[in-house]
């Protein structure tokens, strides 16, 4: 639910030009996009990250960041045909990781379309998740697995 939720604020964003400018879709909060960084380089992508609630139903969980990479287009020159989100199965492995195989993949669909790479919670680039309790074995258990206590 969450990277569907991220997916769709992220979105709206139309990318950044060649020359790094950013770019913005009607609606939608405006995201810096920068080199991705070290872990591994995507070639062809912009990175940028949004803040999302911890968690939707209590606010006062605070917030985490999701991370993701843009590649535009390889054809600006004609209307874009969409946007391709793609994400890692799991849990536990980022997206932004395998983003050469995810060019790859679509390689054909990627001359009018972008290709956004989300890293789930806890993944590549987004924040870690730290919960102490739990990593040291004496949390609840109904929190490892996201059961609410109320639905036992």
């Amino acid at each position: 639910m969450l990277v569907c939720c991220v997916a769709l604020s992220i979105g709206y964003v139309s990318g950044a030009s060649a020359d790094g400018r950013q770019e913005r879709g009607a609606g939608a909060a405006q995201v810096k996009l920068k080199r991705c960084g070290n872990i591994p380089e995507p070639s062809g992508f912009r990175c940028g990250s949004i803040e999302v609630p911890f968690e939707r139903s209590d606010p006062s969980y605070g917030s985490t960041r999701i991370a993701f990479a843009l590649r535009t287009r390889d054809r600006d020159t004609r209307p874009s045909l969409g946007t391709i989100f793609a994400q890692e199965g799991g849990p536990g492995f980022a997206s932004t990781g395998t983003a050469n195989a995810y060019t790859k993949l679509f390689a054909e669909l990627l001359e009018r379309r972008d290709l956004v790479l989300v890293d789930m919670r806890g993944t590549g680039r987004s924040e870690r998740i730290d919960c102490p309790g739990l990593q040291h074995g004496i949390g609840p258990v109904h929190h490892a697995f996201g059961v609410r206590a109320s639905a036992r």
